[in-house]
């Protein structure tokens, strides 16, 4: 597949990512500064030393040479003017960082560097700038945006679009920082600058995509990310709800409250699925859609599960199917892969099939 990673922290929690959460700045997942959906993460980075970051991980297979990224963010007031750059995304094969983004708060115009120390490559002195836009971001605005590269010690680029527009770019060169021509580790996040500099950050409707697949394989665009919550019990509901009443108001929580509210079985082909909430007004094309949920064991052992999409009278499995070990309360963020055409047809989806869909999930 062709689309790596999406998230837009709509489940109101920093999980969508396969690797960890790492650094020592403060985050949180809130709803008062999105720019689309009903949540964006907030990184608290302040005014503090260029030490300070946070950053959430994300392992690629297959180490891909050529990446499309689109982040979304918003820039807070920054407390003074350092030349240190304060990274949000790098590029890393490993422990070695080749490629970051950054806007230093001197002039709030995007940078490319090559190379650098920390997780986001972001420690003063160890990185080389490659290239400078010349799109003034200003703060306390949404900004979308968009970055391809490709990794290279010879035949490199890198080009940065902010809101659509052409910004910054590199090459052909040498954008690698070892002979290792590919990103396996995908780090996107904030750090602060210098003492006085910092500025909190906000991040909303990441998407990563790779060029293979024939899908989703080049620039991602400026759209966004939206969740779309169960409202009532769908056509098939063999799960048994918590509570005995009405199986969508107990998987319809954000965030999941895994305690309390849930529905459970153990059968074989069991089934539950649910109508959904509509996409807003404003969408008018759709790239992919997909299921997430959350699910665990209630006693040590294995299962299978997979989700499951109802599209015109029609129930489509999911791949891949997931086999579950881990024990309650620790549930395990499952996903199936991107739905890119029309099921059972061809073509995009258009809202109206997504705003009829049915989704949820099945024992396999």
């Amino acid at each position: 597949m062709a689309r790596k990673l999406t998230t837009g922290f709509e489940l109101g929690e920093v999980i969508e990512h396969n690797g960890t959460l790492v650094g020592t700045g403060a985050n949180s997942v809130q709803t008062g500064m999105k720019r689309t959906g009903a949540y964006a993460w907030r990184i608290q980075v302040g005014s503090v030393a260029f030490g300070n970051y946070k950053a959430m991980t994300h392992t690629l297979p297959g180490n891909p040479q050529e990446l499309y990224v689109r982040a979304a963010v918003y820039l807070g007031t920054s407390a003074g003017a350092s030349t240190n750059a304060q990274m949000l995304m790098a590029f890393c094969d490993q422990a070695t960082v080749h490629l970051s983004i950054g806007i230093p708060p001197t002039d709030n115009r995007i940078r490319i560097y090559r190379g650098g120390t920390g997780e986001l490559g972001h420690t003063p002195g160890t990185y080389t700038e490659l290239a400078a836009g010349s799109i003034v971001l200003n703060e306390l605005t949404w900004y979308v945006l968009e970055v391809y590269v490709k990794v290279s010690n010879t035949v490199g680029q890198v080009i940065v679009k902010v809101n659509g527009v052409t910004d910054a770019t590199f090459g052909p060169g040498d954008t690698a920082s070892s002979a290792n021509e590919y990103t396996d580790v995908f780090k996107v996040g904030a750090n602060g600058a210098t003492v006085g500099a910092g500025r909190d950050y906000y991040l909303d409707d990441i998407a990563l995509n790779d060029t293979t697949g024939g899908e989703s394989d080049s620039w991602v665009g400026l759209g966004g990310v939206y969740f779309l919550v169960p409202t009532a019990d769908g056509s098939s509901s063999d799960w048994t709800p918590l509570g005995g009443g009405n199986h969508w108001e107990e998987v319809d929580e954000i965030p999941a409250d895994d305690d309390t509210s849930y529905v459970y079985d153990d059968t074989a082909g069991a089934k539950d699925l649910y109508e959904l909430a509509n996409l807003p007004a404003l969408v008018n094309s759709i790239n992919l859609v997909e299921t997430v949920f959350q699910a665990a064991l209630s006693e040590a052992g294995s299962n299978d599960i997979r989700g499951v999409i109802r599209h015109s009278g029609v129930d489509y499995s999911d791949t891949p199917t997931h086999t579950i070990t881990n024990v309650h309360p620790n549930y395990a963020l499952l996903k199936g892969d991107p739905v890119y055409q029309v099921l059972g047809g061809a073509g995009a989806w258009t809202p109206a099939q997504v705003n009829a869909l049915e989704a949820g999930f099945e024992i396999v």
